[in-house]
């Protein structure tokens, strides 16, 4: 008996080739790590990828997925360089050193080949002490990492600050606080500087002189007006 094929709809079609999409596009992230490369390798316009970011919590959950398996690729790779090794090519003068047959070979003086037929280099195994120490505060934070808390003080007249978290306005918030501090430090007036003893041999000398500028003011005619005598 003959059946009619089944017609797929123009949406169930679309979302099947949106699903499609985004599986190509969250390969090629997991893969690189970079967003752009992983439009491209999945032939997907970013604007899209956009839109799928604001409107599709499955596709942001795979996504964040597909991040944390180019970090864990990273670290991976770091992790070889530090602990395994890595061979580089020895070089001279700028240039790859490849291995040459010894004397007393028939091929003596050529360069070895692999089975592709490409000259094989001279390598060295080389270990990353930066790739080490990264992982090493990555993994133990509590021991290798530089914990050092930052103070607050005035001295020498340079006002160090400490690093401030939270939102711009409490960080802003922080800052005139502490620039209010430094302002009130720093003007200082007589009244809170404290009293200079007087020698008891000057208490006298200065009552004395303070008397006599007292007596020459009162002496001295005043000058509002003519003197008009009676």
């Amino acid at each position: 008996m003959y059946e009619e094929p089944k017609t797929i709809s123009a949406e169930h079609y679309s979302s099947k080739m949106k699903v499609r999409k985004q599986i190509r596009f969250l390969k090629a992230l997991a893969e690189t790590g970079n967003v752009t490369k992983a439009l491209q390798m999945a032939i997907v316009k970013r604007g899209r990828w956009q839109h799928w970011m604001k409107s599709d919590i499955a596709f942001q959950e795979r996504y964040e997925q597909a991040k944390e398996m180019a970090a864990d690729r990273l670290e991976e790779e770091a992790w070889r360089r530090a602990v395994d090794g890595y061979d580089d090519h020895v070089t001279y003068q700028g240039k790859a050193i490849y291995h040459e047959y010894p004397k007393g070979h028939p091929r003596a003086g050529e360069l070895m080949t692999d089975w592709l037929g490409d000259p094989i280099p001279i390598t060295i195994r080389k270990y990353s002490d930066r790739m080490l120490e990264l992982l090493l505060k990555g993994h133990r934070p509590e021991k290798f990492r530089e914990n050092i808390e930052p103070q607050s003080a005035f001295r020498g007249g340079v006002l160090i600050v400490p690093m401030v978290s939270g939102t711009p306005e409490q960080a802003a918030l922080s800052w005139e606080q502490q620039l209010e501090e430094h302002r009130k430090a720093s003007q200082l007036t007589i009244e809170h500087q404290p009293a200079i003893p007087v020698p008891a041999e000057n208490k006298e000398l200065i009552t004395a002189k303070a008397k006599k500028d007292t007596t020459e003011k009162a002496k001295k005619p005043t000058t509002g007006g003519p003197v008009v005598n009676g």
